[in-house]
């Protein structure tokens, strides 16, 4: 098909709007969209929520860290949040993750993912959620999460509990 009578063609099913019947089909006309600017993502001075907790070491994948959003665990500024969320240095962000709960203030705001040290430095966590979790983390805490014995059960130990479980 030649180029000048693909374009009428195309021309005639849109009703002569949007293309000269003249002009020939090709790349440049058919994407004659100007280029994309770059991703607000590329700047340091915002960063999408998610991104932000991957980066600072709360989630271990940017997936796990949107679903946390999605959910309702994570809350910017004591309210649900999207994942695109732009974050602003000085943002309080409130994190539940199982039993731990995280009540930080954003210090600073990185598109990277670096070490743990770097992680530690993008963030502060309020005294309140300090003391409060080394209360929660007791030192018996540690042993009350483990449902496991200490050790394998030996065979009269086995024995007296079918005993038990049957009844006897």
């Amino acid at each position: 098909m030649f180029p000048q009578f693909r374009a009428a063609c195309i021309a005639r099913m849109l009703g002569n709007e949007g293309m000269p019947t003249d002009a020939p089909m090709n790349r440049q006309t058919r994407n004659s969209r100007p280029a994309q600017q770059p991703a607000p993502e590329d700047d340091e001075d915002t960063c999408r929520l998610d991104k932000w907790l991957w980066v600072a070491r709360f989630y271990k994948t940017r997936s796990l860290a949107t679903e946390a959003i999605d959910a309702g665990h994570v809350r910017l500024n004591g309210a649900r949040s999207k994942p695109a969320r732009a974050l602003k240095s000085g943002d309080r962000i409130n994190i539940v993750k199982g039993d731990e709960h995280f009540e930080i203030t954003v210090h600073a705001l990185s598109n990277r993912r670096g070490s743990a040290q770097i992680a530690a430095t993008l963030f502060v966590e309020s005294p309140e959620s300090v003391a409060a979790r080394a209360q929660r983390q007791g030192p018996e805490s540690a042993t009350t999460r483990s449902p496991r014995p200490a050790a394998k059960p030996s065979k009269r130990d086995r024995r007296n509990l079918q005993r038990f479980l049957a009844g006897g």
